[in-house]
């Protein structure tokens, strides 16, 4: 996978959860979307995130690092975005659509919580149909449950 900081290398989880953080990695379908950004923004504007050092939180789709840059940039990201193009990592975690609108192979929208021990403590995926739909506090109950 290649992020969005100016960097372009390769990314892995590992990185993190190695050095004794948690993983939060979200997977979105599209940047832009309007769906996709609500979530998004839900997730830059919660505080929850913010304030936990020891987390790591990851936005990853199938779109170039072109694209999450200007989506980024847009919308004052404050954690960094992932280009899955292959769908590897996506694939990997169980989270590719075979058919979405009409694209074959593209990123459910899902959210999984990695401890330091590279144990996943917990996944979801979310099937919104609008931007209303995305609501962050049940995750952010988990997260406070398994991080106590």
């Amino acid at each position: 996978m290649r992020y969005n900081d100016g960097d372009r290398d390769s990314y892995r989880f590992s990185d993190h959860t190695g050095a004794g953080q948690w993983v939060f990695p979200t997977f979105y379908t599209f940047d832009f979307d309007p769906i996709c950004t609500a979530g998004m923004c839900a997730l830059r504007d919660a505080e929850f995130f913010e304030l936990d050092d020891d987390l790591a939180v990851l936005g990853v789709s199938g779109d170039g690092i072109h694209s999450h840059e200007r989506f980024a940039e847009h919308h004052d990201s404050n954690y960094p975005l992932l280009s899955d193009t292959v769908k590897d990592v996506a694939d990997q975690y169980g989270v590719v659509r075979a058919e979405y609108e009409g694209m074959r192979r593209v990123h459910q929208r899902a959210a999984f919580t990695i401890d330091d021990g590279r144990t996943v403590r917990f996944a979801t995926t979310m099937d919104a149909t609008s931007p209303n739909d995305i609501e962050l506090g049940p995750i952010n109950d988990v997260l406070r449950g398994l991080r106590a």
